[in-house]
């Protein structure tokens, strides 16, 4: 019981099931999650078996606070999520359901490996929503990826996205948001990374994100350093492609993000 990071996904950069404060699909550093108000449960039901049932507070919009939210919990705006998973023979299965934020919600999840070479993760939602303000829809992913005994690994993805539009022009007409916590515009995404060991001290990797709606996208470069035991120096830049937004209006989604830049020095102790 108390503030905790909350995680019921199974991919990488895509996650519709990650209902909880998700990462974005090019956020690198994922050693912290920040936490929501949440209660958790978890039980083994049997030895490949487990039930988790959990509860997380929601808040009201408030735009003179801090935070952009209010101190006082509303019980409206809450969640109860439950899943069972299962792992059978090389594979884990799961299911969940639940209402989160004023919407009914079930979902699917599978994660494992063919042929002791392919990993395969796929997962994904359909929430049928009471509030106005939400859309209904279903969202999906597959992805792949295998690790090369060099170091290199690559994994695709692929997101369909059933709370998006075909195009910018549909979104403006409807910019009603989806439940799950993550408000892409369109739908149909991919997601191609590569990662590579460079040396024992040098991590490399590189993420092209797509939109195929709208033919968005973005490169991301990211490179971690080992200065020492306990530190390491970050760099990562972004570069977006696609129709930059004009007289204040989004001509497309990924094309309306900056160039982003950042040199990071962790230290842990």
């Amino acid at each position: 019981v108390g503030r905790q990071p909350i995680t019921t996904t199974v991919t990488f950069f895509f996650t519709p099931n990650d209902f909880f404060v998700p990462f974005s699909p090019n956020t690198f550093f994922r050693v912290y999650k920040p936490g929501v108000d949440a209660l958790r449960y978890e039980r083994k039901l049997k030895a490949l078996s487990q039930l988790s049932v959990i509860g997380v507070l929601g808040y009201e919009s408030d735009i003179q606070s801090e935070s952009g939210w209010s101190d006082s919990p509303e019980l409206e705006s809450s969640s109860f999520l439950a899943r069972v998973t299962h792992t059978l023979g090389l594979f884990e299965i799961g299911a969940l359901g639940g209402i989160i934020r004023e919407a009914s919600v079930s979902g699917f999840s599978l994660q494992g490996e063919l042929f002791d070479w392919l990993g395969i993760r796929t997962e994904g939602h359909y929430a049928n929503s009471w509030n106005d303000n939400y859309k209904n829809g279903f969202m999906a992913t597959m992805s792949f990826e295998h690790r090369y005994a060099s170091s290199l690994t690559v994994r695709l993805e692929y997101m369909y996205n059933g709370y998006g539009e075909d195009s910018i022009a549909e979104i403006l007409v409807d910019p009603r948001q989806s439940v799950a916590g993550q408000n892409y515009l369109g739908k149909h995404y991919t997601a191609l990374d590569l990662s590579y060991e460079v040396t024992p001290l040098l991590f490399g990797e590189i993420l092209f994100l797509r939109n195929w709606s709208d033919d968005s996208y973005s490169v991301s470069f990211n490179g971690v350093y080992s200065v020492s035991d306990e530190s390491d120096l970050t760099m990562t830049l972004t570069l977006p492609g696609g129709s930059e937004p004009e007289a204040g209006v989004i001509q497309s989604e990924l094309g309306s993000l900056p160039v982003q830049f950042s040199l990071e020095y962790r230290w842990y102790f």
